[in-house]
């Protein structure tokens, strides 16, 4: 390069091992040498002499004072990789409960699945923090280890699309069953776009890891730069625009379509507005996936700045699944507010009850009077929960005594009836 007419571009003067150079410095190492040339092969500039060093990276002002950002970063990751286990965990749990009536499904086994590639994001992110690699300025972050962070950041990149993709495809799989009693066209439109889901994982997949030619040139600057002739690599802009702007629309398609079978099918109306509500939280897994594609992916300080696109893409790994299982969780969640408003009733009433005698000591006695069993009741409409976790093969009358009996039982309880009730 012109600009630097009197540093020779000749690695061989250069020791083979040693401590690494700062970006923007010249390189002190062979293995500096030969990822300062593959970041500029990156970027598109062959010619420039990477004797020089990566000059683009951001510069310390004066008087600089170290600031880092590792610790928030770590603690929102670990934050992030809860908000995964946790709810996935309590679906899973809920299937498999000795005694429960729900049963595992398609898309239950896709979800764990979700959840375990979700989980390698945030995990090599934090390994990427304790290196030194990210969460600081990129003055400070040495070649080595912006190389080591680069293999990182594309098995974060393979995973999190497969993630996403398999996210989509359980809530997919899930409205998938919300349609069997809708009309042949929504059903067929579900499988479309279940299978549009399926090649949208295969694709991410294979764009991703076979992007360059020889393929090891996508995840480490130095293969990028010993490899000769020059590897040829998609446009790392137009991969990421392109598998985020299908995921971005797939995010749509999968949140409207929800809001329209739902006025279709027959479910209480408290129910129909919690589904409602848990897809606009899913929403803003879509809006994540829109400020991910405005957001500059490279810039002269992207171990600083890849914090403000580390949280959107954080945000739609774990608001998806937890979009994905809040469904199947509902109603456990209902059951628990029941006990909540309960509680709250019963500390703000003193303990008292409507049935029983009151003694001298303000203890309420049990009853042992029999009441009437509930059975003018309505049918029950079996909700979206119901319908993906009830075996189908159990008999409907089966299902609503069933009904019928735990609504007894829990009558029985809330009224502080004894255990002679169902005599």
């Amino acid at each position: 390069m012109s600009g630097f007419p009197n540093i020779p571009d000749d690695p061989s003067v250069l020791p083979r091992e040693g401590i690494s150079a700062f970006l923007g410095q010249p390189p002190k190492t062979q293995q500096d040498y030969y990822i300062v040339k593959g970041i500029f092969r990156m970027i598109g500039m062959v010619d420039v002499n990477p004797m020089a060093g990566y000059f683009f990276s951001a510069k310390p002002p004066e008087n600089y004072t170290p600031e880092t950002r590792a610790p928030a970063v770590t603690a929102g990751l670990i934050i992030v990789m809860l908000a995964i286990t946790i709810p996935t965990a309590a679906r899973v749990g809920m299937r498999l409960k000795r005694g429960s009536s729900m049963k595992v499904g398609a898309d239950d086994w896709v979800i764990i699945v979700a959840a375990l590639l979700a989980l390698v994001y945030p995990s090599l992110q934090i390994v990427n923090v304790a290196r030194g690699a990210a969460g600081v300025h990129s003055w400070e972050v040495a070649y080595e280890q912006y190389n080591s962070a680069m293999l990182n950041a594309m098995i974060c990149k393979t995973t999190f699309y497969t993630a996403v993709g398999l996210i989509k495809l359980s809530i997919a799989l899930f409205i998938r069953r919300m349609a069997d009693r809708l009309s042949k066209w929504w059903r067929v439109f579900c499988d479309v776009f279940i299978a549009s889901i399926v090649a949208y994982i295969l694709l991410a997949i294979f764009y991703t890891v076979f992007a360059c030619n020889p393929p090891d040139a996508q995840w480490s600057f130095e293969a990028r730069g010993r490899h000769e002739p020059l590897p040829t690599c998609i446009n790392m802009d137009i991969q990421a625009k392109l598998l985020s702007g299908i995921h971005v629309a797939q995010g749509i398609a999968l949140l409207s379509t929800p809001i329209i079978i739902l006025w279709k099918v027959r479910m209480a109306k408290a129910k129909k507005i919690r589904l409602f509500v848990i897809w606009a939280i899913g929403g803003l897994t879509v809006l994540g996936g829109l400020l991910r594609q405005i957001r500059p992916t490279f810039t002269n300080d992207f171990a600083w700045d890849f914090v403000e696109v580390l949280v959107w893409t954080c945000l739609d790994l774990s608001l998806g699944i937890i979009t994905a299982s809040l469904p199947v969780l509902d109603g456990l969640l209902e059951k628990q507010w029941r006990k909540a408003k309960a509680t709250l009733v019963n500390t703000y009433s003193g303990g008292r009850s409507t049935q029983g005698a009151a003694t001298d000591g303000d203890t309420w006695q049990l009853s042992r009077q029999k009441t009437q069993p509930v059975v003018g009741m309505q049918r029950k409409e079996r909700s979206e929960s119901s319908e993906s976790i009830v075996d189908k093969a159990r008999d409907d009358d089966d299902y609503e005594m069933g009904v019928l009996r735990k609504l007894n039982v829990d009558s029985s309880t809330r009224d502080g009836l004894g255990s002679d009730t169902n005599k």
